[in-house]
């Protein structure tokens, strides 16, 4: 089944635990955001405006918080498509593609170019 015979599909999200969460501009000035958003959140706000299948985006930068969406990614059927944080210019991007692309649900990654 492909994503667009799902209904509505929300491409670009992003969930994160705040613990790990190494955003420069999440800050406590930002008190509705400054908190974790988990797969649990997802749901609860997808459900009334209907959308049925979600593509979570990267929402940081290290090894750990890549592997906390990936611990998301496998807890919610709601999910469908993870696109991890890669550095393209890193000397081991070869062994990181590879070990994303055993996960089912990945589909690509981003690199972030703000300053």
């Amino acid at each position: 089944m492909s994503l667009a015979e799902l209904g509505i599909v929300d491409t670009h999200f992003h969930l994160w635990q705040i613990g790990l969460a190494r955003q420069t501009w999440l800050t406590p000035e930002f008190k509705h955001l400054f908190r974790s958003f988990e797969p649990e959140d997802l749901a609860q706000a997808s459900g009334p405006v209907g959308i049925r299948a979600a593509v979570l985006v990267e929402s940081g930068e290290t090894a750990e918080e890549n592997r906390s969406i990936e611990q998301m990614v496998a807890s919610s059927d709601l999910i469908k498509i993870i696109i991890p944080f890669a550095d393209l210019e890193s000397s081991k991007l070869d062994e990181e593609l590879d070990y994303w692309q055993r996960n089912p649900k990945f589909r690509g990654v981003r690199m972030r170019f703000e300053g």
